[in-house]
């Protein structure tokens, strides 16, 4: 959990820098269309940016209790650094994280979100270990939140997206390394780095050492 933690403070405290300062992560200016879209978002309900010190005191918490909920009824949203390919989208992140229960669990949610005639666009993603015949760690397509976030769907985003399969495996073994795959999948290798300056050790990183080295 602490390494959990360490990630989401530096994506955090990167994310809120950048967006203040109106650059993307490799030092281009934000797209005017993601800046609108920013906008847009922080002025509907439950959608205010989160700040620093009330994260770091849930995420404190949670290295205690190795349990951790980032959830989108509190009125705030973790947002996350501005996008340099699909400039134009605005990424946000929920996670459910339980490792305190024996059958420990961990699920994360990307939105993104885009203006269309002045009208908010989103699809999500969610990123998780499944099971049955899909008890590996993959990411599928999502239209809704999940019922523990209010079950609403998500704005302007189809209704027909195919939300159950494919369920694309990913090469993640541990929850911290199914988050990296996220954060390269969104800012590549490079990216990635620049977000981490104290990047999780690599024990926690099984199953990524082919993608990380080189």
């Amino acid at each position: 959990m602490k390494a959990l933690c360490n990630i989401l403070r530096q994506v955090h405290e990167f994310s809120w820098s950048l967006w203040e300062s109106g650059q993307t992560v490799s030092g281009s200016a934000i797209d005017n269309r993601a800046n609108a879209t920013y906008d847009s978002l922080a002025r509907t309900a439950d959608h205010y940016p989160l700040e620093p010190e009330p994260l770091d005191g849930r995420l404190r918490t949670s290295e205690r209790s190795h349990d951790l909920r980032l959830y989108f009824n509190h009125g705030t949203r973790f947002y996350l650094p501005p996008l340099d390919e699909n400039c134009e989208f605005v990424a946000t992140l929920s996670l459910d994280c339980k490792l305190s229960e024996p059958n420990r669990s961990f699920k994360f949610r990307i939105e993104m979100y885009t203006l269309r005639e002045q009208q908010l666009h989103g699809i999500g993603y969610r990123f998780e270990f499944g099971e049955g015949e899909h008890k590996h760690a993959h990411v599928t397509l999502a239209k809704e939140r999940p019922d523990s976030e209010g079950g609403k769907a998500l704005f302007g985003c189809p209704i027909w997206l195919p939300t159950y399969i494919p369920r694309v495996p990913t090469i993640a073994g541990t929850p911290v390394s199914l988050l990296v795959c996220m954060l390269i999948g969104l800012y590549g290798k490079k990216g990635y780095a620049r977000l981490l300056t104290d990047p999780p050790d690599n024990k926690y990183l099984r199953g990524l050492e082919a993608l990380l080295s080189g």
